[in-house]
């Protein structure tokens, strides 16, 4: 690996979702976002729900990940995480019909529990979606 890039690794209880070698990874986190260059100092972080940028072959990779950490080892990151999605592999259709009733059942009375649940399962389809719109914005500025 060369020192101009970073390994990265990101992962879910599944599966590994990315592997490779990049030049810039951007992650939520409690207060923001982070952005990791190559010889970031080492660090540990949890990540939030949210959407993960990538900088591989010279092109932008967006991501739709939940929560998790990441540890940044001499331009090793690794990235686990409970669910993480690539912006061309979501349904679109299906996550906006899946965000209308996640919103329709948080506008009922529920317990305390079922509403951090739906409102995590809302936060993720948001993500989802941010996403997509991502992906389709960095597209759209190589056309013209």
């Amino acid at each position: 690996m060369s020192k101009k890039l970073l390994h990265l690794e990101l992962t879910t209880p599944d599966k590994v979702i990315f592997k490779g070698d990049v030049t810039y990874i951007v992650v939520p986190v409690e207060d923001g976002l982070l952005g990791i260059l190559p010889g970031h100092i080492n660090t540990l972080a949890h990540l939030t729900i949210g959407v993960m940028k990538i900088v591989y072959n010279n092109e932008y990779h967006y991501f739709a990940i939940g929560e998790g950490f990441m540890e940044i080892i001499d331009n090793n990151v690794y990235i686990a995480v409970d669910s993480a999605e690539r912006a061309e592999d979501i349904d679109v259709l299906k996550v906006k019909k899946e965000k209308e009733e996640l919103e329709q059942l948080l506008s009922q009375k529920k317990a305390i529990s079922q509403r951090v649940q739906l409102y995590t399962s809302l936060q993720k389809a948001l993500a989802k979606l941010r996403a997509v719109k991502s992906l389709e914005e960095s597209k759209g500025s190589k056309e013209q």
